[in-house]
């Protein structure tokens, strides 16, 4: 560099070079928004049919109860069977680590959780109908499955003993 002149120093935007013969990313093109070449006539106007009500899904008195204390609306009977299958999953998963761990050992929520995605890799609580899995083992233990505590540290739950 020459008097007067500041010193730049050029660098190269470092990139991940694409394994060879693996295709180019593209970039999304923009697509033009649809116009209609005609306006409609009035005879493509069709009126809808009324339909008649629903009648409302069959829902055990504690899944209810339980769904009014959340704030949600009763289930169906397929959301009933799929909380209880999730429950049966839970219960069935901590009484593997039960086994395998011995009954002196803490079995947190998590483990528990790790546990069953292992078992069944495409688990996810809110196909069931769980917001979150904490949610499900409360569910559990307000059944009378299993008994949780707090832990006041991590804010987690402990598996303290099936019912």
């Amino acid at each position: 560099a020459g008097p007067g002149r500041a010193a730049y120093r050029v660098t190269r935007r470092r990139t991940r070079r694409r394994p060879a013969g693996a295709p180019r990313r593209r970039r999304a093109a923009a697509r033009p928004a649809l116009a209609l070449a005609e306006p409609l006539a009035d005879s493509a106007v069709v009126p809808l049919l009324e339909q008649p009500a629903k009648e409302s899904p069959v829902v055990s008195a504690s899944a209810a109860e339980s769904a009014a204390d959340q704030g949600e609306e009763p289930r169906d009977q397929q959301s009933l069977d799929r909380m209880q299958q999730a429950l049966d999953l839970v219960v069935s998963t901590i009484e593997a680590l039960a086994a395998e761990r011995g009954e002196d050992e803490k079995i947190w929520g998590s483990m528990v959780k790790q546990t069953l995605k292992r078992r069944k890799p495409g688990f996810n609580e809110s196909y069931y109908g769980f917001r979150s899995f904490n949610r499900l083992l409360e569910e559990a233990r307000e059944r009378g499955l299993i008994e949780l505590d707090l832990d006041d540290k991590s804010g987690g739950y402990t598996v303290r003993s099936l019912a």
